[in-house]
């Protein structure tokens, strides 16, 4: 994947992170949460959700197509997903190194990444990464305006960066 660059998004970037978040939300939580849920995981829900002050969002380009994406809020890694096509291809280990510099270079020493219990695939790829399962707990999850809030079990895990320079 030589073609792959990883860069910070843009403003045009937004509908490609949007159709890759929708799409890759729906096929690794659809079925973990309760069906009025993901009914409301809706396009205009996901635009939403892009529109929040992340603090980097990064993204997975291959000539100017995103193709995925990863956001950073402090110490987290809030979101990371990879479209269909470009999924099993090491799109996402680099997003994640990516960030996991980024991270480091802001000076943090410890990232934590959240993933809903039941999503195996996710698990499987951090604790391939060096992440350590830190327990689960229940989490809120994110809601419309105009609905309650809900949470929902969530592994945690931490990995502490290297400090070499």
């Amino acid at each position: 994947m030589t073609d792959i660059r990883i860069r910070d998004a843009l403003p045009s970037d937004r509908e490609g992170i949007v159709a890759i978040w929708m799409e890759g939300w729906h096929d690794a939580h659809g079925s973990l949460f309760a069906p009025e849920v993901a009914a409301r995981r809706t396009v205009d829900d996901f635009r939403r959700r892009a529109a929040y002050p992340f603090d980097r969002l990064l993204v997975a380009c291959r000539d100017s197509a995103v193709i995925g994406f990863i956001a950073l809020r402090g110490r987290e890694v809030d979101q990371l997903y990879v479209g269909r096509g470009a999924r099993g291809t090491g799109v996402a280990d680099r997003l994640l190194a990516a960030a996991e510099d980024a991270l480091a270079q802001a000076g943090v020493e410890v990232v934590r990444i959240e993933c809903a219990v039941g999503n195996v695939r996710a698990r499987d790829f951090y604790v391939r990464h060096g992440y350590a399962d830190a327990g689960i707990e229940d989490r809120p999850i994110w809601t419309a305006p105009d609905e309650a809030e809900r949470s929902f079990p969530m592994h945690r895990f931490d990995k502490t960066l290297s400090t070499e320079k």
